[in-house]
């Protein structure tokens, strides 16, 4: 009985890590290195995503802590609600929403370009539309993809990158980028931290798939900084590899340079090798994105903070299905608007900005709730003072405003997107609030949490 605990113990270790580290990968987060290799280059750059991933893992402590208050809940609106407010915390969730949409027209544009090197013919709407749609259809039957499955992918993503990575370093002389330094300075060099946040983004995702409380005590906590140190190492390599043996000016104009180095460097094996990564990342990243952002709208249809039709689950799977066609139609849109004004980079730097502010969220979500609630039941508690919470919160920020900031030709268009969607998510938090504090409102059932009733 103890070694089969034991085995099975680690297996749940394993299942976990891989879960986050899958939960990062996307084709998005691909084509975002193209922006970075805008931003700076060399060791600039290298230096740039490491310190990204360091920071990821500081924050990931604070995460972990949130997440053991709050076992299984969601966690962009329960950690933020808790915190600091209805109303703050419904404003976060819907710009989160609106991450989904946009992240979800590069990740379909993405997904087409490298379908296309299997399908030269396939056209950007065909290529979108499928992606959107098999992603749908999984979500409408309840479909997710099997932890062991999962850990057999991630494996699979990491083994592929890094293959490729040592077998480009390891190859013949290198190429030497058209710029050797950072384009933009030191502007660009701090724009580049936080874009590179972006390509870590999701590790976190892993927080409500505890199979129990237990799971919160440590194993949940500390399988986001292990998953993002194997992702560091990843991601460096990847950004060594890409700077030195693939011209900059191929880099910045590309949405898969993943695929570019991988058949530069091992010719029609590597750019298949690289096309598989780009399918395993859409099949457990963008499918978990839809999965959550659905999950997400039902849940606050269910607490009256959006329309009630969305509130709706189907008999037959459990599914929130009407939320699922919801968010997959608008993110059809989205990708449509995003091909028609040829605004991917845009788009991503909108995403990349976005997210950096909600980890400023969460970190300064840790250190409130160690104010206000010291007594609260916390299985973990994240090893750092908050004095260290509230510089990583700060400097996340800062990452945030640089990408805003950094010198570009479609500057304005990227801050103005990025004020948009602020003031849009302001404004529908401040109508549903009122609208659900109305004297004519349900009170709406309490969400349970599905540990308690076990």
């Amino acid at each position: 009985m103890g070694p089969s605990r034991s085995r099975s113990s680690r297996l749940e270790w394993f299942e976990y890590v891989a879960a986050s580290i899958g939960m990062a990968f996307a084709c998005s987060g691909f084509a975002m290195f193209g922006q970075l290799f805008a931003f700076a280059t060399g060791w600039v750059l290298l230096g740039a995503v490491v310190i990204a991933g360091l920071f990821c893992g500081a924050l990931s402590l604070s995460i972990g802590e949130l997440a053991s208050m709050y076992p299984s809940a969601p966690g962009v609106r329960t950690y933020l609600k808790a915190a600091f407010g209805d109303h703050f915390s419904l404003a976060v969730t819907f710009a989160m929403l609106c991450v989904v949409l946009l992240f979800a027209g590069v990740e379909s544009f993405a997904f087409h370009a490298a379908l296309r090197q299997l399908l030269p013919s396939l056209s950007p709407l065909a290529g979108m539309t499928l992606a959107i749609a098999t992603v749908a259809g999984l979500n409408l039957a309840g479909f997710e993809v099997p932890r062991k499955a999962q850990l057999v992918l991630a494996g699979l993503i990491v083994a592929l990158l890094v293959a490729v990575s040592l077998l480009a370093l390891g190859g013949s002389t290198p190429v030497a980028p058209v710029e050797a330094a950072a384009p933009a300075g030191r502007t660009g060099a701090v724009a580049a931290v936080g874009g590179a946040v972006f390509l870590y983004t999701g590790f976190e995702w892993v927080t409500p798939l505890g199979r129990s409380p237990q799971a919160y005590r440590s194993r949940i906590p500390w399988s986001m900084p292990l998953a993002l140190s194997v992702l560091t190492v990843v991601f460096g390599l990847l950004t060594v590899a890409l700077w030195r043996c693939v011209p900059g000016s191929i880099l910045r104009d590309s949405l898969t340079p993943h695929i570019v180095l991988g058949e530069r460097w091992a010719g029609r094996g590597g750019r298949l090798g690289m096309v598989a990564v780009s399918l395993f990342a859409t099949l457990t990243t963008f499918n978990a994105g839809l999965m959550g952002g659905s999950r997400l709208l039902y849940i606050l249809a269910r607490d009256r903070r959006f329309f009630s039709w969305a509130a709706h689950l189907s008999p037959r799977t459990g599914n929130p299905n009407r939320a699922v066609m919801a968010i997959a139609g608008a993110c059809w849109l989205a990708a449509i608007a995003e091909w028609y004004l040829n605004a991917y980079s845009q788009a991503a730097t909108i995403c990349a900005a976005l997210y950096a502010a909600v980890y400023a969220c969460f970190g300064l979500a840790s250190v409130a709730l160690r104010r206000t609630r010291p007594s609260a039941r916390r299985p973990y508690r994240a090893p750092l003072p908050a004095a260290a919470q509230l510089a990583v919160a700060g400097m996340m920020g800062l990452f945030g405003l640089a990408l805003l900031a950094a010198p570009r030709v479609d500057g304005a268009a990227v801050r103005g997107g990025f004020a948009l969607i602020v003031a849009a998510s302001s404004a529908l938090a401040f109508v549903f609030v009122r609208r659900a504090t109305a004297p004519d409102a349900e009170t709406p059932a309490p969400l349970q949490n599905p540990f308690e009733a076990r």
